[in-house]
């Protein structure tokens, strides 16, 4: 029994449950007759059964996930026959055992570093049973202690550090129903399903107690005869009580004297129960008053729903009164130390008004023979190794010299593709805006429209004629084999080629238009070079143009300027094209990089989490050896007084 408490506190103590998008919906629980919750949560995950074709199939969600659960997250199709019962090793949040029709219980991993999809590894593959494997149950303070049972009346106790049976135990004569471990693992409880409960001693493979006919006390429940979920809270002397096929919770009050259990108060959920499971106290909303934690799966519908105990306070916040000392999630006694007969109780710990104490301890694998600890594990099976003997590894990197990073921020950092990428960009905006510049420009100066007139009004221009431009004088000649030329000066041309050719393109357009309105092919050829060594343009145009008129030569302007836009809208739409490919890509990169950081934020925070476990296995260790420490002096005291009597 633990601390004495006064429980008229909880003369009032209400539940009350979740909004819908709260719970946990579309969870589809087997409808079994078995005394089973057919779940199992603790404060990171809760698993359910589920019923699928075949059966062998669980699901493991991460606590905060809530509303509706797809069918295929975090499923594990693990066993050939279906899945009977799963439980949390009370000392890693990230081991689950389950156990099956199929004769076997297995141990598994749940990953914390897939925050999207838990990611399930086997451990363990336990066989020994040869019925089917009803309910397992974890040692309370015993390391790596697992105990199961079969609907063959067999209790089996496994080492799972190394995946091994090592008692056997048979009670009654009808299938197991439930198992549960005493306050320091000494004894066992036991429930077959022909109504026998017996107390059983796993180390010495024997039935202790199985006479109950002088029971302290007998109350009557006022509940549907189904199988109960009793659920005892050892910290603060309660009980609580739910039926299978019934609404209501009853919770009662324990005591050592007489009546030994009080009635204290109900909550009525008005859907019948197929199944339920408690939260330990780890997992509590100590901010809110939250005493205790059943998850209920109802069978009227697809529905876990949470359903919290508060006891109400005048003032909000951590109430010291209503937390006394629990069970810490380290083991207490080592399985070798326990088999060897040395009984102790759980570490103890205060419950701080912060949120989830969660454990967060890697599991490595080792193979059939360590040299470091020389355990030798059965052929073909692997050893579970926990960080309680890890230690010297989680802090080494302590030892090590801090290395100096003289390199830059990873910010100001471009890889080389960004860099072309964004010189090309640069490039091309410069190149389109002194185009458009001289385009304009080229466009209002009114010897441009003169020089066009000129050449493709001239009375005679023969083969072998040249149109030259001198860059120095800025001079546009024509020449002849009459000896007749034109010579007009460009004030306002830019010397440079590229000018040159888009007029020599223009002219060379403007011809070829007015031949087409004439039904002509143009005939002679126009000689257009550049001083500098430019390619040559060979621009033919008609052998006579005679009486051209005036309007004819303004439909030749407009339609040189509309292919002039032409052209230029479609250059421009190539690199406007091009940029955007640009731009895509490099959002692309930018949203890659969001990605990166927001997956280091949550390993950040991963490892904040992992810090705050270690430093609190440390504190819970510190409590074992002021435990063994006290003792060991008890030990000497009682050894030196009795040298003292027999002197």
């Amino acid at each position: 029994m633990g601390v004495i408490v006064n429980h008229s506190k909880f003369l009032f103590m209400y539940g009350r449950t979740v909004p819908r998008n709260l719970a946990y919906q579309d969870v589809r629980i087997p409808t079994s007759n078995l005394g089973n919750s057919f779940c199992a949560v603790n404060p990171k995950f809760i698993s359910f059964v589920l019923d699928v074709s075949g059966g062998g199939a669980f699901q493991v969600v991460p606590l905060k996930r809530t509303g509706r659960i797809d069918c295929v997250y975090g499923r594990m199709n693990g066993h050939r026959g279906p899945v009977s019962d799963l439980k949390f090793n009370p000392f890693n949040d990230n081991v689950l055992a389950s156990c099956s029709e199929d004769s076997t219980v297995k141990l598994w991993y749940l990953s914390d570093e897939h925050s999207c999809d838990p990611l399930i590894e086997e451990i363990h593959h336990l066989e020994g049973h040869r019925g089917k494997v009803v309910c397992a149950e974890w040692s309370p303070t015993v390391e790596n202690l697992l105990v199961s049972g079969d609907i063959d009346s067999k209790i089996l106790v496994w080492d799972v550090s190394v995946g091994v049976r090592i008692r056997e135990i048979r009670v009654g004569k009808d299938a197991v129903c439930s198992l549960s471990f005493n306050w320091n693992c000494s004894l066992c409880a036991v429930t077959t399903k022909d109504q026998l409960l017996c107390i059983v001693d796993p180390r010495k493979e024997k039935i202790v107690a199985e006479n109950l006919d002088s029971p302290l006390t007998v109350i009557e429940l006022d509940l549907s005869p189904g199988i109960l979920f009793p659920f005892f809270d050892r910290d603060l002397n309660l009980i609580f009580i739910s039926s299978k096929g019934h609404s209501r919770i009853m919770f009662y009050g324990i005591t050592d004297s007489q009546p030994y259990i009080r009635y204290l108060n109900e909550y009525n959920s008005g859907r019948p129960v197929h199944g339920a499971v408690a939260m330990c106290k780890r997992g509590l909303r100590r901010d809110e008053c939250e005493v205790f934690r059943i998850y209920q799966i109802h069978s009227d519908s697809d529905i876990v729903d949470p359903i919290s105990f508060t006891v109400p306070r005048k003032t909000e916040g951590y109430c010291k009164d209503l937390y006394p000392e629990t069970a810490a999630p380290t083991p207490s006694l080592t399985l070798k130390e326990w088999l060897s007969g040395i009984d102790r109780g759980p570490i103890m710990m205060l419950l701080n008004e912060t949120g989830d104490m969660k454990t967060h301890k890697p599991v490595m694998f080792k193979t059939r023979f360590d040299q470091q600890t020389n355990d030798k594990a059965p052929k073909g099976r692997s050893v579970l190794v926990t960080s309680d003997r890890n230690n010297d590894l989680k802090f080494m990197f302590l030892n090590q010299m801090t290395r100096p990073d003289y390199r830059g921020i990873a910010s100001d950092k471009r890889t080389e593709t960004e860099s072309v990428m964004g010189e090309e960009s640069k490039i091309l905006l410069s190149e389109v805006s002194s185009v458009e510049e001289a385009d304009e420009k080229l466009e209002d100066t009114p010897s441009c429209q003169t020089a066009v007139a000129s050449v493709v009004g001239s009375p005679k221009l023969e083969n072998g004629s040249e149109l030259g431009i001198s860059k120095r004088k800025k001079l546009f000649t024509l020449n002849g084999d009459n000896e007749t030329g034109a010579m007009m000066k460009f004030d306002d041309f830019k010397q440079s080629w590229r000018e040159t050719s888009r007029f020599a393109k223009r002219i060379w357009t403007a011809k070829s238009s007015y031949a087409k309105r004439e039904n002509e092919e143009p005939s002679s050829l126009v000689k257009c070079s550049d001083i500098h060594g430019s390619p040559l343009l060979e621009l033919r145009n008609p052998v006579e143009m005679k009486n051209f008129d005036i309007s004819n030569k303004m439909d030749i302007q407009q339609s040189v300027m509309k292919a002039e836009i032409d052209n230029k809208t479609e250059k421009l739409n190539k690199r406007v094209r091009y940029l955007l490919n640009v731009v895509e890509k490099q959002a692309a990169e930018l949203n890659d990089v969001k990605q990166r950081l927001t997956e280091i934020e949550k390993r950040l925070q991963q490892k904040e989490e992992t810090i705050q476990c270690l430093r609190n296995e440390i504190r819970w260790r510190s409590a074992r050896i002021t435990q063994l420490e006290d003792e060991l002096s008890a030990v000497v005291n009682t050894s030196e007084d009795e040298d003292v009597d027999n002197y």
